[in-house]
């Protein structure tokens, strides 16, 4: 049985297709029981909640919240539910994008068990994106698919820093408030999207987006030393709003931008 992207064998409760990407939620009952199948795309899946065991051949994997697991193309498996059911949110690849990330180094083969703590947060931002009753822009659901994928194991690590780095860091800070797009930075420098992602997060230590966001409260801790109100702040450094302000500014520096003022 072969499955077409979006398709699995369980009850759909999102569906999201966009630029080579494939975003879905399902949702399987307790002991249900899928019969060998296989994908028409490579896939990444991220259990929600419970439990089942995955039959790929000979080989019998436990997959449970903790753990990532990364299925290539063709690849056919059984799966068995445990007694509290599962929910499970995938990232489909198509053909393109597996190609450019088999080309950027990536190890795209053959089917892995991840437990990377930075590619799990991606993947709980990327589905979070798809739970929301307002779809987030389309260049936000790039970089999040962008930096999940950067998140995949690769070739031997280069060690040096690539001089093309520092110009995507100074081009993402004279555009602020703005956010460029990961694919035109990448364009902007002639490497793959993907492997500016990888370089940028090895070399950095966070994502490109942690990076922005970093830049959007240092520059809102300067505007907070003026008169502005909040909404007007939120708009100058690229927020959505007040309120989005005021969650990530206390997630970062420990108080609220009201309290952060009145400590000035």
């Amino acid at each position: 049985m072969r499955l077409h992207a979006g398709e699995f064998l369980g009850s759909a409760l999102r569906v999201h297709g966009w630029g080579g990407f494939t975003l879905t939620e399902y949702s399987y009952p307790a002991y249900t029981r899928l019969p060998n199948h296989e994908h028409q795309f490579a896939y990444l899946s991220f259990p929600l909640t419970g439990s089942y065991e995955e039959r790929c051949g000979n080989t019998h994997a436990r997959c449970s919240t903790t753990t990532a697991v990364f299925h290539p193309k063709g690849e056919r498996h059984a799966d068995v539910f445990e007694a509290a059911g599962a929910r499970i949110f995938s990232v489909e690849i198509d053909d393109g994008w597996l190609e450019r990330l088999r080309d950027s180094g990536a190890l795209v083969n053959d089917r892995m068990e991840l437990r990377d703590d930075a590619l799990l947060r991606s993947a709980v931002k990327l589905q979070r994106m798809l739970a929301c009753r307002e779809r987030p822009p389309l260049l936000k659901i790039e970089a999040c698919a962008i930096d999940l994928l950067a998140g995949l194991p690769s070739r031997p690590k280069e060690t040096r820093v690539p001089r093309w780095l520092q110009t995507v860091l100074d081009h993402i800070r004279d555009v602020q408030p703005e956010r460029p797009s990961t694919s035109v930075l990448a364009r902007m420098v002639g490497v793959h999207p993907v492997h500016l992602a990888r370089t940028f997060r090895r070399v950095r230590g966070c994502t490109m987006s942690e990076h922005i966001r970093s830049l959007r409260i240092e520059r809102a801790m300067q505007l907070l030393s003026g008169s502005d109100s909040l909404s007007e702040i939120a708009v100058a450094v690229g927020f959505y709003d007040q309120s989005h302000l005021c969650r990530e500014f206390k997630r970062a520096v420990g108080v609220t931008p009201r309290q952060f003022r009145a400590s000035r």
